[in-house]
């Protein structure tokens, strides 16, 4: 029978998993633990279109979103903003037209709205993640 690792070692418990080469992570670092005090959240400032609200239910629907400006550390980020549904739609158009897909600064999220918009980039801000689109 498989004993839990103890715990206060260094790369085992709760806190740690393994990534696919076996190497020990913490939790943290997957973006599945709020950081502690220590860890300090980034800045940012969302500059959305002014008339946003005019046509945001047309967004949901359509499942995607370009226009918002994340500005951080001096930078300005253009996201797009994908639902799984329309992703996989537009990844599989491109490939049978040009071969392959690629798009820059690419957010998946559960529904193309507002709220999950914020919601997902606060957690990004959260967990260091808005620091890899820098």
């Amino acid at each position: 029978m498989n004993k839990p690792p103890k715990r206060g070692r260094k790369g085992v418990g709760p806190n740690y998993l393994h990534n696919h080469k076996s190497q020990m992570l913490p939790r943290a670092v997957r973006g599945e633990m709020k950081p502690n005090s220590s860890q300090i959240m980034k800045q940012y400032t969302l500059k959305w279109p002014d008339d946003f609200e005019d046509y945001a239910w047309q967004i949901e629907s359509k499942g995607w979103f370009v226009g918002l400006e994340i500005i951080i550390d001096g930078k300005t980020l253009k996201p797009i903003f994908y639902d799984p549904a329309r992703l996989s739609q537009d990844i599989l158009e491109e490939i049978s037209s040009a071969g392959f897909f690629v798009e820059s600064f690419l957010i998946v999220i559960q529904q193309v709205t507002r709220e999950t918009i914020e919601r997902a980039i606060a957690d990004l801000a959260r967990t260091g993640g808005l620091e890899r689109l820098v």
